[in-house]
């Protein structure tokens, strides 16, 4: 038997889906489209300081979601004055849920309408993420590993369907 292996982003999945889903009352698979954006973001939370900042000479993107100019000097102010690390996972879910319940509750009610994972997922990056060049299968396929990272941990997400009452046989000898 074998020691399984998380990553860095199954964990954060693991640990942060559940707690998204009670704090906002959002669906799992609203959750996985939210991490899998994060996930494209920072290279599965890998990378907080953006590498090559698309503005010049800008600080450039941080954190999970990669925030900008003044979306970055509100989370730092944020985490400053509750005495967080910007790098500190816990940092940048509460700056996330900060968001969700203020400037961005928008996003909310554009992921709510989406049906399917690959929808949910486009509607976020349009809502919150806002981003240049979309990467849209990128975004996809991370919301796709935080769905298994999810489900790994807790089971699956769709419940088995149970026939109706109407779709039961009735045996023959009754």
């Amino acid at each position: 038997m074998g020691v399984e292996m998380t990553t860095k982003f199954e964990r954060i999945c693991r640990e942060y889906m559940p707690r998204l889903i009670n704090d906002l009352g959002v669906t799992v698979l609203d959750a996985a489209a939210v991490f899998g954006n994060g996930g494209h973001e920072s290279g599965g939370f890998a990378t907080l300081q953006e590498i090559k900042p698309t503005v010049k000479g800008s600080a450039g993107g941080y954190g999970w979601f990669q925030w900008t100019g003044p979306r970055r000097r509100t989370f730092t102010a944020f985490c400053k004055s509750r005495g967080l690390k910007p790098s500190a996972d816990e940092a940048n879910y509460l700056f996330l849920i900060h968001e969700l319940n203020g400037t961005e509750r928008g996003a909310l009610a554009r992921l709510a309408k989406a049906r399917t994972l690959d929808a949910k997922t486009e509607a976020f990056e349009l809502a919150y993420e806002r981003a240049g060049i979309k990467h849209y299968e990128s975004r996809k396929a991370w919301a796709l590993k935080a769905l298994h990272a999810y489900e790994a941990a807790n089971g699956p997400s769709v419940k088995p369907r149970l026939p109706d009452a109407a779709e039961v046989p009735i045996p023959a000898d009754r």
